[in-house]
């Protein structure tokens, strides 16, 4: 009778931990070792109440449809499943691969692939993969992926700044879903909304200068150093900055439409030679071109210079904050600026 009550007693007090050691002694006699401390709250109730503990594991190849529905808490809770059961993932990213979101060239699948193929193919890879993957989904305010959320201005309330080349670094970053370089004393203490001094927290770390007061004292090699530091991959394209626009166009274009990772173009020119409708500055610039559609012949570009303009003198510029669509003329006519620096594309993507 005593031990009637004993054993009553011990299953009251520790349901929950009689189902999760149960699980590491499952996950021990498979081979694998599973550190709780990696689970959040949500991972550890998915393990305990999903219905794989009735015995249903699922496949490798059904993460394609959980990819598609783009539901994180459904595809995290699929990897702990498959991990526990032991289920090899092979073929997980071909699948993925196959997938209509990614052929559609949707970016959150596209980010998931990226993180995958970097890591070892284990199904504890891809676990730890898409961990990363939603982590920098909903990065900087959830602004990563989206041009929408990833545009970022160059004017401080009012004033101008000559920062184009580090906004556009920014963006770029956002954009990635990279983490902004922490701002330190002294960026703290400027003036100004934070992203303009994300910004020139971007500029010092490029060795642009302290000051946005001085237009043309940093180049392309400034921002690109910039990107690098901040934990993105940068590099200069080489032979682009020539007289026929059309082919670093169409080397874009090429790109761009790629799904094989995620990948921005940091490009020179001149907003007014491009699109004078919207943009009435002139004079050297850089814009983030995110994207390419084939159907519309349209980009999708992050210009900082973009800004609601109320001038009763100039009523055209009435372009609202937020990324432009430019045709492939005008991304040639952009990029004819005839200013004496070099302004070669420059490629930015997560990693090497």
């Amino acid at each position: 009778m005593n031990i009637i009550h004993s054993m009553t007693k011990i299953k009251k007090l520790t349901f929950h931990e009689f189902w999760l050691w149960g699980l590491l002694l499952l996950v021990v006699s498979c081979g694998r070792i599973v550190e709780i401390d990696d689970f959040d709250k949500t991972d550890q109730e998915i393990m305990l109440h999903s219905s794989w503990m009735g015995g249903e594991g699922r496949r490798c190849g059904q993460l394609d449809a959980l990819v598609r529905s783009g539901n994180w808490g459904s595809i995290r809770w699929y990897l702990l499943s498959a991990m526990l059961s032991g289920d090899s993932c092979g073929e997980l990213v071909p699948a993925i691969k196959s997938s209509y979101l990614f052929r559609e060239g949707d970016p959150k699948v596209t980010l998931l692939v990226e993180e995958i193929e970097r890591r070892p193919p284990s199904i504890e890879g891809v676990f730890v993969a898409l961990k990363e993957a939603e982590r920098r989904s909903q990065i900087n305010g959830h602004s990563a992926l989206t041009p929408e959320n990833a545009w970022v201005t160059q004017w401080n309330g009012e004033d101008h700044t000559n920062n184009c080349a580090f906004a556009a670094a920014l963006g770029a970053l956002r954009y990635l879903g990279k983490d902004i370089p922490h701002l330190d004393s002294w960026a703290q203490d400027l003036g100004g909304t934070r992203q303009y001094k994300q910004i020139m927290m971007l500029r010092k770390l490029g060795n642009g200068g302290t000051s946005d007061a001085v237009a043309g004292n940093y180049t392309a090699a400034h921002m690109t150093l910039s990107i690098n530091k901040a934990g993105a991959f940068a590099e200069t394209v080489t032979n682009t900055w020539r007289d026929d626009k059309t082919i670093p166009v169409a080397l874009m274009k090429e790109e761009l439409q790629s799904q094989e990772r995620l990948e921005v173009f940091l490009v020179g020119g001149s907003a007014y030679s491009g699109w004078p409708e919207k943009i009435r500055v002139t004079g050297g610039h850089f814009v983030v071109a995110t994207s390419y559609d084939s159907e519309t012949d349209l980009f999708t570009v992050l210009d900082p210079l973009v800004k609601i303009e109320h001038d009763p003198s100039d009523p055209i510029i009435k372009v609202a904050p937020g990324p432009i669509f430019v045709t492939s003329s005008q991304m040639e006519a952009y990029m004819t600026y005839t200013g004496s620096e070099n302004m070669e594309l420059t490629r930015v993507t997560s990693y090497p």
